[in-house]
Order: structure tokens, then C-alpha cells, then sequence
């Protein structure tokens, strides 16, 4: 490139330089950047335009009587007039709600540009070559208002650039015109500065529109965070929704399906009194497997069901613990044998404080999962004193817990090592339960699990101070004696109702069977029972509590009854515990209901 070349290059350069920079001073943003800062310098004008009417006053009381009082009374009028109007205009517009932007800023550009040639015109009435120190005063208060002028207008350059420059204009040709040399260079001098003042005024603006387009960027994270808020809500809602649907459906699912698993354990139970050959109860006792099997994943979903609906009954007291783990060797180590398996429960003489019943379902729960996990080497239940507490400690040698999975093993349906989803390794529901019943007996439940090498859970149980007097955990076997009784049963399942006048008249009983409420009234009074027992719901939304009421009614209120509920419903659960009625849940084996039909008969 030539010489000649170059210098065209760079004052072509030079041009587009200075032709961006002198766009800058005069060209408006965009819509939403212009509507911050129009609503930002009418805030703080409005009032500086009612400071500088104080101002004007001041200068008024200076300078009248040193300078030409009629002219100096005309600007005095004219600025504070347009300061005025011009203020109650910008305060008219900030109370709208949405003022237009583009709009605003024109006004705002004309009204400045008077208010820049007002001021200006205070040189030529004030300033004369002659009272220098009314001339000082006069251009020490105009400089400190393009000053004040630069922090209030800075926020839309042009409004600046429009004042600064018909102001120091203004001013500029009244020292210039003057015959006094020193005025003449302070009227050069005011054009200088007036650009360094715009300079400066540029600089304040792209901070101020770096500090605008921050708040922009909070206020949108703030919108976005709001979206995906209400974007969450909206999720949570759904599966909110979705999991009572699911709740509703497993009930009513539950519900269905127990009655006829319950009758089917009734029919059983018949059968097995009935004259077999070896090969049929060979298949008995097949049936009763899968009968037993089924009833514990139904037992399992209505003991999670009975958690979440906050039905169970704590019954804490003073107890040997040795009995209980006595009674679930006796259980467990077959299975354990089994798999070849060894089995050890060490000998504890604790007496503790918990609810026999629930820590024994706890205690179950554990062992079945520490066998079923459990491949080779054995399980250890051990029993450590720790100051006042019993540590009751499970311990296998099983295929132990991957970190990932400890905090979640104790999540209703959640499985390890069962993708085939072998209905022998359950329902998932076990620690659930666990968890559940620990917490309501307030018993701290802790584990550790090393992968391929085992895991422990611990119970801490509060040690007794008292000596119990009898051991309530120890269940004797039951002894089968004819009942001599008459048994209404109300029931809306004919294949329930006639199981369970089978079983009963095989017990000895005479049974009179009714599917409705009425039936059973009617029943009652032709023949009054000596016990009722009746499903808790009944058709056309009528209930097992309402059905012995009635019969009691015509009967007498110490006729014995009890409830029989397939129902895993919340809400159901507690309407039937509220009852105050003694309740069994569906399927029953029959040595449960044969023990609670002898104990309400006696």
C-alpha cells in the first residue's frame, strides 16, 4: 500500500470514528433499555427542576438592583415558569402506567433544550464585563449545573448533549461578544469544557447501561426462576395427583382381590378337615403355600397402608426380648437351613420397653430380607448393652449395599437384585415398613453395608426399669374346642360368606349368613346371635359399623362383634379403627379368626 493509500485508509477511518461517536451522542436505545431510563432521569428532573426554581429565586435576591431589573425579573418569571410546567408534565407521565418511551424522550429533548437556553440567557441579562463578581457567581452556578445536570440526564446521552450544548452556546457567544479579553478566553474556554463535559457525560451513560441491563438480567433470572418454579409446582402437583390415583387404585385393587384369597384360605381350611388321601394333601399343601404367599404380600401392603394412615396402635411395656427371638429362630432358622445357611441368635436376658407385637414384625421383616440377600456364610442376631439402651443387631454376610442405593433402600417398592421382579423377594415394602413402624415407636434405626461382604441394622431399645410379670409374645399353640354358639355373618361376597359358614359349622357353630343389612336385621331378630361378625364395607356405601349397630339395636348393645375389612383405603382404615370394633384384616388365616372367635365368645 502506497503512502497516499495509508493516509486516504486512515482518515477514512478516522471519519467513521468520529461519525459513530457523534451517533452516540445523539441516537436513543432500544425500546426496553429507553423506557428504564426515561422513567430513571423524569424521577430525579422532576425534582431537580423544583431545586433549581429555589435556585433562580437565590439569584434573583443576589442580583437585583446590580444589573437591569427588567430584564433580570423576564428570565426570572420565564424559568421558573417553565421549570414548573415542565415538572407537573414528567409528574403527570410517571404516574401512567406504561408512558411510550420514544415519546417521552422527544419531550424530554425539547424541554431541556429550553430549559439549556433559559439558563443560558442569564449571561447575557447578569453578565456584563463590568460587576466581575456578579459575573463569577453567575458562571460558578451555570458550571454547577451542567455538573448536577450530567448525574441527572447522563442516563439518555442526547438530553445531556441537547443542554450542554444550548446552554454552554448560549452562554459562550455572550463572553465572546464582550470587549474584555479575559471573558472572551472564558467563553472559549465554557466551548472546551462543554466537550470534556460531554465526554464525561458518555462515560456515566455506558455504566449506567451496564447497571441497567444487570437489573435486566436479575429480573429475567428472577421471570425464568419463576417459570421453572411454577414449572415445578405443576409437576409436583401432577404426581401428587398421580400418586393418589395410584393409592385409590392399589386400594380398591387390594380390596378386590383379598376377598377372594380370603375365601379361598376359608374353603381351605374345610378342606383340610375333610377325609383326604395322601396324594391330595400333598396338593393341600401345595395350595396352602401359594395361599400363605399371597396372603403375606397382602399382609405387607396393608401394613404399609396402616403406617401411612397413622392406625397403629402402640402398646408399649416392660418385656423380656429373649422369648421373641426364641419364637422367630424357631421360624427363620428352617428357611436359613434351607440355603444352607447358618443361623445364630445369641442369648440376651434384656428386659426393654417397645411394643412386642410391632418389634416383632420389625424383627421379621429384617431377618427374612438378611436370609433372602444372603448367599452363603449365615446371619447373626446379637443383642449390646450401650448405657440405658439395648442394641439389637441384625447382621449377614450377604451381598451388602452399594453406597448409591443407602438412601433409598428405605423407599416403598424399592429393590436390589430383583429386575426379574421374583415375586419371592417381595414387594419392595419391607424396610418401607420397617422404617414406618420404627419411627412410630420412636426407636432409632441405623445400618451399615459394606458391598459383597454384608450389611447390619441396629435397633436401639430403651432398657425397662420394671420386672414384667408375664411375657405376652409367647403364643401357645392353639388347642381346637367345639364352639357351641349361633354366628350372623354379614357379608356382600357369597363366596366369603359361604367359606366362612363352612369353617364355623366345622368349629361347631350354627351361622346364619346375610348380604345386607337389612337381611341381617331381620335375621337377628328371627334368631338372636351370639356373635356378629361382618365385613366393614358393605353395598350401596353402607358399612360393617352401621350394620352391628343396628343388629345390636334389636339385640341388645353386649352382643359380641368384630369387623373383617379387605379395605387398605386411608380413610377407610381409619373409620374402621375408629370404630372401636375389634378388626382383622382380610385374608384371615383361620387360626387367627378361630382365636378371636373363642376369645370374644368367652
Amino acid at each position: 500500500m502506497s503512502p497516499a493509500d495509508q493516509k486516504r485508509f486512515t482518515q477514512q477511518g478516522n471519519k467513521e470514528l468520529f461519525i459513530n461517536i457523534f451517533k452516540s451522542l445523539y441516537q436513543l436505545e432500544d425500546d426496553r433499555l429507553l423506557a428504564e431510563q426515561v422513567k430513571l432521569v423524569m424521577t430525579v428532573e422532576s425534582k431537580g427542576l423544583l431545586f433549581s426554581c429555589i435556585v433562580a429565586v437565590a439569584l434573583y435576591w443576589f442580583l437585583f438592583g446590580s444589573t437591569n431589573n427588567i430584564a433580570l425579573s423576564s428570565w426570572f418569571f420565564w424559568v421558573v415558569l417553565c421549570n414548573i410546567a415542565t415538572a407537573f408534565i414528567m409528574f403527570s407521565l410517571l404516574a401512567k402506567p406504561r408512558p411510550q418511551a420514544k415519546s417521552t424522550a422527544h419531550f424530554l429533548m425539547i424541554a431541556n433544550a429550553i430549559l439549556g437556553i433559559n439558563w443560558g440567557f442569564l449571561a447575557w441579562v447578569a453578565v456584563d464585563g463590568v460587576s466581575i463578581f456578579n459575573s463569577i457567581i453567575v458562571i460558578a452556578v451555570l458550571v454547577s449545573l451542567l455538573v448536577g445536570l450530567m448525574n441527572t440526564l447522563s442516563p439518555i446521552l442526547p438530553l445531556y448533549v441537547i443542554a450542554c450544548i444550548t446552554m454552554t452556546g448560549v452562554v459562550s457567544s455572550k463572553l465572546l461578544l464582550l470587549d474584555h479579553n479575559d471573558f472572551n478566553n472564558v467563553g472559549l474556554f465554557a466551548l472546551v469544557t462543554c466537550i470534556i463535559f460531554i465526554l464525561m457525560g458518555r462515560d456515566m451513560n455506558i455504566q449506567g447501561k451496564k447497571n441497567i441491563y444487570l437489573q435486566f438480567d436479575k429480573l429475567d433470572l428472577i421471570a425464568k426462576l419463576g417459570t421453572e418454579t411454577e414449572k415445578v409446582r405443576t409437576a409436583q402437583h401432577i404426581a401428587e395427583n398421580a400418586n393418589q390415583a395410584k393409592t385409590k387404585f392399589l386400594a380398591a385393587a387390594s380390596h378386590d382381590i383379598r376377598q377372594p384369597i380370603h375365601a379361598l384360605g376359608l374353603f381351605l381350611e374345610v378342606l383340610a378337615r375333610s377325609p383326604l388321601s395322601q396324594y391330595q394333601q400333598q396338593v393341600l399343601q401345595n395350595a396352602n403355600s401359594a395361599f400363605e404367599a399371597s396372603a403375606d404380600m397382602l399382609n405387607t401392603l396393608l401394613d404399609f397402608s396402616r403406617i401411612e394412615a397413622g392406625v397403629v396402635e402402640v402398646q408399649q411395656r416392660a418385656f423380656y426380648l429373649q422369648p421373641i427371638l426364641n419364637k422367630l429362630e424357631n421360624e427363620m432358622a428352617p428357611l436359613a437351613a434351607n440355603k444352607n445357611l447358618i443361623y445364630r441368635s445369641k442369648e440376651s436376658h434384656a428386659i426393654v420397653m417397645s411394643d412386642p407385637i410391632i418389634l416383632e414384625l420389625i424383627l421379621r421383616n429384617l431377618i427374612s430380607n438378611a436370609i433372602r440377600y444372603t448367599d452363603k456364610g449365615g446371619v447373626l442376631i446379637a443383642c449390646r448393652k450401650r448405657g440405658n439402651f439395648t442394641s439389637l443387631e441384625i447382621w449377614d454376610t450377604g451381598i451388602g449395599i452399594e453406597p448409591i442405593h443407602h438412601e433409598n433402600i428405605f423407599n416403598e417398592f424399592y429393590q436390589l437384585g430383583n429386575t426379574e421382579r421374583d415375586r419371592r423377594k417381595g414387594l419392595g415394602l419391607g424396610l418401607a415398613i420397617v422404617r414406618g413402624y420404627a419411627n412410630r415407636l420412636k426407636h432409632s434405626l441405623l445400618f451399615a453395608s459394606k458391598p459383597k461382604r454384608g450389611s447390619v441394622f441396629k435397633i436401639e431399645l430403651l432398657n425397662a426399669t420394671e420386672i414384667p410379670l408375664s411375657d405376652a409374645t409367647i403364643n401357645k399353640p392353639i388347642e381346637f374346642i367345639t364352639l357351641s354358639a349361633r354366628v350372623l355373618i354379614v357379608d356382600d361376597d357369597e363366596a366369603v360368606r359361604q367359606g366362612m359358614v363352612d369353617l364355623l359349622q366345622a368349629w361347631g357353630c350354627e351361622c346364619d349368613a346375610a348380604d345386607s343389612i337389612e337381611e341381617a336385621v331381620t335375621l337377628a331378630i328371627a334368631n338372636p346371635p351370639d356373635l356378629v361378625i361382618s365385613d366393614f364395607r358393605l353395598r350401596d356405601l353402607k358399612t360393617g359399623t352401621q350394620a352391628i349397630t343396628q343388629i345390636r339395636n334389636v339385640c341388645g348393645t353386649s352382643t359380641p362383634a368384630m369387623l373383617i375389612t379387605g379395605d387398605t383405603a386411608q380413610d377407610r382404615l381409619i373409620d374402621a379403627t375408629a370404630s372401636g370394633l375389634p378388626l382383622l384384616s382380610k385374608p384371615v388365616s383361620p387360626a387367627v379368626l378361630y382365636r378371636k372367635v373363642a376369645e370374644l365368645l368367652a
